[in-house]
C-alpha cells in the first residue's frame, strides 16, 4: 500500500503531517519519530485523512446550568433515609447532532469517516449511524448526619472528583481529541459547559447545628456526570469488526474495536442540605 499525506494528533494534543501509510502500524510510528515525536507519545494516536478541527474555546463551568435540572431530594421526617443516589434514573441531555468518531485500529485511532471514504476498504459490520453524546447527571449522596435539640460543630469531609485517566484518555482518542482538549469537545457538542478533570482528593469542614428544640437533617451531595456515546436508537455504542483492504494477491484484515462508550466523572460540584424539624 502506498504512502499518502495523513493526519496525526498525539495524545497530549499535538499535531503532526506525516508520509505514511495510515493502516501500517510501524511506518506510522516511524514516520512520528522523524516528525520529532517522542517515542512515549507514539501509541494512542488519532489518525485522519482529513485536517484535525481546531478545538472549540473552553468556557468557564456555570454550577447553576450543570444542576439545575437536577432534583434535590428533601426528607420529610427526621427518620427519612437519604437514598445513595437521586434521582433514580440519569437526568439527561443529548448532543443535538452526530459527532465524528475515531476508532482503534492495531495500537492508534483511526478517523470512522476516513475509513468509509477510503476506496481500497470495507469496514465490516457497518459502524451504527447517527451517533450522540448523552450526558446524563444525578446526585450521590457522600455524607448524612442528624443533629438534635441545639447541637453545634464542625465536620470535615473528604471527597474524590474527577473521572478515570485511562477512561477520560479512551473516550478523548475516540472523539478525536487530547486530554487536555475533552472538556472542550464535549461542551461544544452538548451545547453546554461541561469540565472532565483526573481523579483530586479534597477535605472540606461543614459547620452543621440544629436550633434549640429541632433536628436537622444534614446532607451533602455531590453531582455525578455520565457521557455514553449513543446510536441513532440512543443504546450505548458497541463495535468490533474488521477492516478489510482489497489487494491483487487477496485481502487485508485489519482488527477495529471501538473500546469505550461510557465515561463516569465526578463532578466539583457540591450541594449540602440541611433540612430543619
Amino acid at each position: 500500500m502506498a504512502e499518502k499525506t495523513i493526519y496525526a494528533q498525539t495524545a497530549k494534543g499535538n499535531l503532526v503531517t506525516l508520509e505514511a501509510d495510515l493502516f501500517d502500524s510501524q511506518a506510522v510510528y516511524v514516520a512520528l519519530g522523524q516528525a520529532g515525536v517522542a517515542e512515549e507519545d507514539r501509541t494512542g494516536v488519532m489518525l485522519s485523512f482529513t485536517p484535525f478541527a481546531e478545538l472549540p474555546a473552553q468556557q468557564a463551568r456555570q454550577n447553576d446550568a450543570s444542576t439545575n435540572e437536577v432534583p434535590i431530594w428533601k426528607p420529610v421526617s427526621i427518620i427519612s433515609i437519604p437514598p445513595s443516589r437521586w434521582p433514580i434514573e440519569d437526568i439527561y441531555v443529548d448532543s443535538p447532532t452526530p459527532i465524528a468518531l475515531f476508532v482503534k485500529v492495531n495500537n492508534n485511532y483511526v478517523s470512522l469517516s476516513s475509513l468509509k471514504s477510503s476506496p481500497v476498504g470495507t469496514l465490516t459490520p457497518n459502524f451504527p449511524e447517527d451517533c450522540t453524546i448523552r450526558y446524563g447527571r444525578y446526585w450521590k449522596r457522600v455524607y448524612t448526619e442528624i443533629i438534635a435539640n441545639g447541637i453545634g460543630y464542625t465536620r470535615a469531609v473528604t471527597t474524590t472528583a474527577g473521572s478515570s485517566v485511562t477512561d477520560a484518555q479512551t473516550l478523548s482518542a475516540e472523539l478525536g481529541v487530547s486530554f487536555q482538549g475533552l472538556s472542550a469537545q464535549l461542551s461544544s457538542s452538548l451545547e453546554h459547559s461541561v469540565t472532565v478533570m483526573q481523579e483530586t482528593t479534597a477535605t472540606n469542614t461543614y459547620n452543621i447545628s440544629a436550633p434549640a428544640g429541632k433536628t436537622a437533617v444534614f446532607t451533602i451531595w455531590q453531582l455525578i456526570e455520565r457521557y455514553t456515546i449513543v446510536d441513532a436508537a440512543k443504546n450505548p455504542v458497541t463495535y468490533s469488526g474488521a477492516y478489510e483492504i482489497r489487494l491483487p494477491l487477496g485481502k487485508v484484515r485489519f482488527p477495529v474495536d471501538f473500546p469505550l462508550n461510557r465515561l463516569t466523572n465526578s463532578a466539583d460540584v457540591f450541594y449540602a442540605d440541611q433540612t430543619i424539624f
